[in-house]
């Protein structure tokens, strides 16, 4: 009887005793995600060249078989062309995502530049556009860094 009370009162407790070990489980977290993006993604050469940087607001789609797909760039009128040709190769490389992450994000990907005295960072969008983005679907930024020559 001890142990069926001890028993019933983890189970009754264990919401309480939890509370801040949720695992969570969005796209943006997950490893195998962060890992094939780091893998895949590289600075556009030519934007190397030029010492051109872009901060691309991406949105997608997982779909049901954890395919991405509907891949495009929100601010399109502040990212040079090669961010966008090297967001599409990147996005139709990545592998199928689990099936849970059916659904529409957006990820900001930073692209900028550094050197042994500077460092160039693209510039914020308004605000206006910022918080025009849907906020539960915003997955955290992700940097790309290359060096000057």
């Amino acid at each position: 009887m001890k142990t069926l009370v001890v028993y019933l009162g983890i189970l009754l407790l264990s919401p309480y005793l939890s509370n801040g070990q949720v695992i969570d489980r969005s796209l943006g977290n997950d490893p195998d995600f962060r890992q094939a993006f780091s893998q895949l993604i590289r600075y556009p050469a030519a934007a190397q060249r030029a010492e051109k940087v872009a901060k691309a607001y991406v949105e997608f789609k997982v779909d049901s078989q954890g395919k991405v797909t509907d891949v495009q760039v929100l601010n399109q009128a502040n990212v040079d062309a090669s961010f966008k040709e090297e967001v599409n190769r990147l996005m139709s490389q990545l592998p199928a995502q689990k099936q849970a992450y059916t659904g529409t994000y957006v990820l900001p990907i930073v692209f900028e530049l550094e050197g042994s005295e500077r460092v160039i960072k693209p510039q914020e969008e308004e605000r206006s556009f910022i918080e025009s983005l849907p906020k539960g679907l915003l997955l955290e930024g992700a940097y790309v860094v290359a060096y000057l020559n």
